[in-house]
């Protein structure tokens, strides 16, 4: 991967991370951000560009939620 991917890649996790954080609680949104880095660092900047922000983030917080209450 060059490093052009690797920039688009982490601009547009941030995008997704900076939606959370117009959607969320402060104290939720800490929590949600760290999971979405993690989540989204392994993915191809392909498959991240090609779909919108709020379906990706949709994705991942129905994930994150599931996550959320089988922990608790």
């Amino acid at each position: 991967m060059s490093a052009n991917d690797d920039a688009r890649r982490d601009d547009r996790v941030a995008a997704i991370v900076q939606h959370a954080r117009s959607r969320l609680s402060a104290e939720k949104a800490a929590a949600t951000s760290a999971f979405l880095e993690s989540y989204f660092a392994g993915v191809s900047v392909e498959d991240l560009i090609d779909r919108p922000v709020e379906d990706l983030y949709g994705g991942a917080l129905s994930l994150w939620r599931l996550i959320e209450t089988h922990v608790a």
